[in-house]
């Protein structure tokens, strides 16, 4: 057998006994605790229609308000430099930590670090997931559109020129993480979930976040870091009309792959995650519809007041 193959299976059997032994009891969550956390991804998703990534040039009082709140939400505080740093600090954390639960486990059955590590499983896919990504994103995709040759400055990160050696070398980190990020993310996200089967006499006693499986949480993971590369790949207001698009087939997409499955036991928790679509694709259709009224029109400010 290829040395790649026996190396590859001895990660997925090392991944599958950490995700088992994390799974016990311990990846339930209260509903108030799953709520707040549905509530920051799905702020997350708004924030496309922000000056973010693509200039949507908002004006108005309610706009000014509501997209600082998805700021501070969706990125670390701090300069470009400072939320590189953290991202870096803070993934290279969580894979280290990952390895050495599972050591301690194995070799000293100690349970405690395996404890905070299921905490960090709920947390880093779901709505630590964006800030940790964005600041690995914004390294390397804003240059694309860039040559050498053309010196230009980094649009996120002032002191660094596009395609100098300094900006190639922190590209190859950031590319080495955000690509492991993703598929760990991917894969925890798809494997580490509350599967018990609501037992309870008292409704009010089983879990809101049990499901059968979470095949539409695992692929909105994906979904978002397609958004994410394109949307900061663009550097140019000529790609808001078709990035819209993709915004809205994507919410679309996570409403229909909802329907389809019915992962949640619990009605609420199934409502939320169709509502959390819903919002997406609406996203999508204020940012097509703004980008067609002229931005900054009397007629597409408000559409953001829906929100």
């Amino acid at each position: 057998m290829p040395y790649t193959t026996l190396l590859w299976n001895k990660w997925e059997a090392l991944f599958f006994n950490l995700m088992r032994i994390a799974s016990p009891d311990w990846n339930a969550q209260y509903p108030f605790t799953y709520c707040i956390i549905w509530l920051l991804t799905t702020l997350q998703l708004c924030r496309f229609i922000s000056n973010a990534y693509i200039a949507y040039d908002w004006n108005s009082r309610v706009a000014v308000v509501w997209i600082a709140i998805l700021d501070a939400i969706s990125e670390f505080p701090g300069s470009s430099w400072t939320q590189y740093i953290v991202s870096v600090v803070l993934i290279s954390f969580f894979y280290l930590w990952m390895l050495i639960s599972s050591a301690t486990h194995k070799y000293l059955r100690w349970n405690i670090p395996v404890y905070f590590l299921s905490y960090l499983l709920k947390w880093i896919p779901s709505f630590l997931f964006m800030p940790l990504i964005l600041p690995q994103l914004k390294m390397v995709f804003p240059c694309f559109s860039y040559s050498r040759e053309s010196y230009t400055v980094h649009p996120f990160f002032n002191d660094l020129t596009c395609w100098e050696f300094s900006h190639i070398g922190l590209s190859i980190l950031s590319i080495v993480l955000m690509s492991t990020f993703i598929a760990i993310s991917f894969a925890i996200t798809l494997v580490f979930y509350n599967s018990q089967i609501p037992k309870a006499e008292q409704y009010r006693d089983n879990a809101m976040c049990a499901r059968v499986n979470n095949y539409p949480e695992a692929y909105l993971i994906l979904a978002k870091s397609i958004a994410l590369i394109l949307f900061i790949a663009s550097n140019s207001d000529s790609w808001r009309i078709a990035l819209s698009i993709i915004l809205t087939l994507s919410g679309l997409g996570l409403v229909y792959l909802n329907a389809l499955t019915l992962p949640f036991w619990d009605d609420a928790a199934q409502s939320m995650y169709i509502l959390q679509g819903m919002l997406c694709a609406w996203t999508g259709v204020i940012a097509f519809l703004t980008t067609v009224l002229n931005g900054t029109s009397l007629y597409s400010q408000p559409l953001l007041h829906v929100l």
